[in-house]
Formats: structure tokens, sequence, C-alpha cells
């Protein structure tokens, strides 16, 4: 088993982290303290461990907060960034081992042809965020 390196090239969208919550039980004593075993008092403060109903947050992915599969996401510093599933991209891929120089014309291209393929999901992205999205491009580097 190895590590799988890509670096990706592309326009994508950032957005802040979604979150929803739920409600689940735990077993805790009075003092909050976590217990995943079968104990029946707190190895730190003596007290009766029971089960309790929490609150907890888990992450929404991009799926489940707009109803399409069309983007992959990778999540950092508390952001989304929402890539496309869509392989055409807006310029013309380079050759292997051959070197792309990416003018401004074309990075604009892929910019509005991301925005194209996407328009129905940045819409409904801005009615349930409330906010205007913004597409940019950039770089990153994956590793899986």
């Amino acid at each position: 088993m190895g590590i799988y390196r890509k670096v990706l090239i592309e326009p994508f969208i950032k957005i802040k982290e979604q979150y929803k919550k739920y409600k689940t039980t735990a077993r805790m004593c009075e003092n909050n303290h976590a217990h995943y075993h079968s104990e029946k008092f707190c190895k730190e403060c003596g007290k009766e461990v029971k089960e309790v109903e929490v609150e907890k947050e888990q992450l929404i992915w991009p799926d489940e907060l707009i109803g399409s599969e069309n983007f992959w996401h990778q999540t950092s510093n508390e952001f989304m960034y929402l890539f496309s599933n869509c392989y055409d991209i807006g310029f013309s891929k380079p050759d292997e081992n051959e070197m792309k120089i990416l003018s401004n014309d074309e990075i604009k291209s892929c910019i509005e042809v991301f925005k194209e393929k996407h328009k129905i999901d940045i819409e409904l992205l801005e009615k349930k965020l409330k906010i205007k999205i913004e597409v940019e491009f950039g770089v990153m580097y994956h590793a899986s």
C-alpha cells in the first residue's frame, strides 16, 4: 500500500465548513468525563458513569448540502474546497512530461467553463448558505 499523490490546477469553490447538529448518547460522569468502556465509576473523579444524551456536530458533505454529486471536496483550516467531478476543465491538457504555461485567458476560460457546468449547483449553494459564491483558480497538492 502506498501514497497516492496528485497536483490539481483548476477552478474551485471555497466555502466555510458546514455542520449539522445531532443528538446521541454517551457514557459520562456528572463531571463530563467520557467513558468508552463498561466502568461503573469514573477513574478520574470517582463519580458514577451514566448514559446521557449529548449534542454533537457532523460535517455536511456537498451532496447533502445541495443534493448533487457534481463536486468532490477537500477540507482544510475550517474551509471546504469544492472541485468539479466534470473532467472538461477549459484548457487543453499537456502531453505527459510536457510543460504547459497557462495564460490569463486560459485561466479565465477555465473559471467560466466551471461556472457554466455548475450554474445550478452554485445557485443552490448561494440560496442554501445565503452568500455570494466566487469561483477561484488555484493549485492544490492532494495526497491520500
